[in-house]
């Protein structure tokens, strides 16, 4: 996710126990941190821009050691999970969407459906007074 910050993050990632998950520790990656400025009205804000992504892993000697042996991997495991994060909400919406829709299209088919019976009977009407009407006047 993109985020702002008052200062630029001071390494790759950094390492956070959490006090509410013992043994926890929360990784942060930090990616493509740039300076910003913006003006809103007489005021000036300025700070950082990165992205973050973050990862849980279990707290043991050496963590960090490991992650920065194996940095691509545990950054693309956590770029995964923020999007796992996104993109199951968005897939699930698109099926109840779906089904949804499916609904709608089985509802209008049915009337369709209804439709066509109706016409077939109302030209089989017609076709049996023209054939009645041809066989009392002799076919002329």
């Amino acid at each position: 996710m993109r985020v702002r910050g008052d200062n630029a993050p001071s390494n790759a990632f950094s390492l956070e126990e959490q006090p509410n998950k013992p043994g926890v520790a929360l990784v942060r990656f930090y990616e493509n941190a740039e300076p910003f400025e913006e003006k809103r009205d007489e005021l000036t804000i300025s700070g950082w821009v990165y992205d973050e992504y973050h990862l849980e892993l279990n707290m043991y000697d050496g963590l960090s050691e490991d992650i920065l042996g194996n940095y691509a991997g545990y950054l693309a495991q956590a770029k995964l999970h923020e999007a796992e994060g996104k993109t199951i909400p968005s897939l699930q919406q698109q099926v109840a969407d779906l089904e949804t829709d499916k609904a709608a299209l089985t509802e209008k088919v049915t009337s369709l459906e209804g439709q066509v019976t109706d016409t077939q009977m109302a030209l089989c009407d017609v076709y049996e007074q023209i054939v009645a009407v041809t066989s009392t006047t002799g076919g002329e």
